[in-house]
């Protein structure tokens, strides 16, 4: 059924079991055995992002549809949640005016640094990651996990394009829908306004709002290292050690890019939805990113994997299910 979105789960009063859809218009669908929720994740909904993810107006990486209708649906008839607290993020720029972000990769030079609202470094930038997750003092963490200033210069920005085109990732809302195609040297999306330049760090804080003195002892710190060839600070590798020291220099706040939530309706090994006792909620599915089985580790393509294996074990066991509904 085509333009005809689901808006609430159908109950029968006396079992509790869900017995199908009402849509949008009105419309009832019943389901002789069971409703199977596969309605994406909610990167799509600030007000969902902001309350479980702590990031507030960040741009998306994917489609913006993805606004947690499931999740609601789900959670109207008692369904328990789990890992509501993780997602997958990176590096990304967002043009003004637009929701959707490009993926900043610096895949020509590694001449960068993260800075939060204090102007500080406050991680290893470019520490090996599984699509939002990386192991950082021995446990897996969020990575990024809060909106930061990138900092970079005039040598990393002529090195070639920081966001990737579709021969190297043909990923993401504005290569494959928009057709967007970055500059090889990043200067349109300089002269857009997207990147800040400045002749020196001190002007450079003063575009971005943030403390000149800082800034300046950020870099300062960063470019030691790299004359000493090692981290002491956030142990990153010597191999990406690249100095920031040509001018002019260049900035951006990333939001950061959010590519997908992992969070929904908790559900056992046959993709029956849980209710917050444990028990199950009869009649009621899920599969992929409505309710992802992958927390805290690297989760790359597992969501459509997630879709199609749970997508099909909770065909089956819908199938098997014994109901009386007309």
């Amino acid at each position: 059924r085509y333009d005809s979105p689901a808006a609430e789960l159908l109950v029968d009063p006396a079992s509790g079991a869900v017995t199908g859809v009402r849509t949008a218009s009105g419309a009832r669908v019943a389901a002789r055995r069971g409703v199977v929720l596969a309605t994406g994740g909610f990167e799509g909904d600030p007000d969902l992002v902001r309350t479980h993810l702590g990031l507030d107006d960040v741009p998306v990486w994917g489609s913006t549809a993805a606004t947690g209708d499931g999740l609601r649906m789900a959670q109207r008839v008692g369904a328990d949640l789990w890992h509501m607290d993780n997602m997958m993020a990176v590096n990304g720029i967002s043009e003004p005016g637009s929701r959707h972000g490009h993926f900043a990769m610096f895949l020509h030079s590694r001449g960068l640094i993260w800075v939060d609202d204090s102007g500080r470094r406050f991680v290893d930038e470019l520490v090996p990651s599984g699509h939002g997750q990386a192991v950082i003092g021995g446990r897996y963490v969020l990575h990024p996990h809060r909106p930061m200033h990138v900092i970079f210069d005039e040598r990393t920005r002529r090195a070639g394009p920081i966001s990737p085109g579709p021969e190297v990732l043909a990923v993401g809302w504005n290569v494959l829908t928009n057709g967007y195609r970055w500059s090889a040297d990043n200067s349109s999306e300089i002269e857009a306004g997207w990147i800040h330049r400045a002749d020196s760090l001190e002007e450079l804080a003063a575009v971005t709002g943030l403390p000149a003195e800082a800034v300046v002892e950020s870099v300062a710190a960063y470019n030691a290292a790299c004359a000493a060839g090692h981290d002491d600070a956030f142990g990153r590798s010597p191999a990406t050690l690249v100095p920031i020291t040509e001018p002019p220099f260049h900035a951006y706040r990333s939001g950061p890019l959010l590519a997908w939530t992992n969070g929904g309706p908790r559900r056992d090994e046959h993709a029956r939805v849980l209710d917050t006792a444990g028990g199950v909620i009869d009649g009621l599915y899920a599969a992929g990113t409505v309710s992802s089985t992958y927390s805290w580790a690297k989760d790359g393509g597992f969501h459509i994997a997630d879709a199609i294996v749970f997508g099909r074990i909770a065909g089956a066991h819908a199938a098997g299910r014994a109901t009386d509904v007309a």
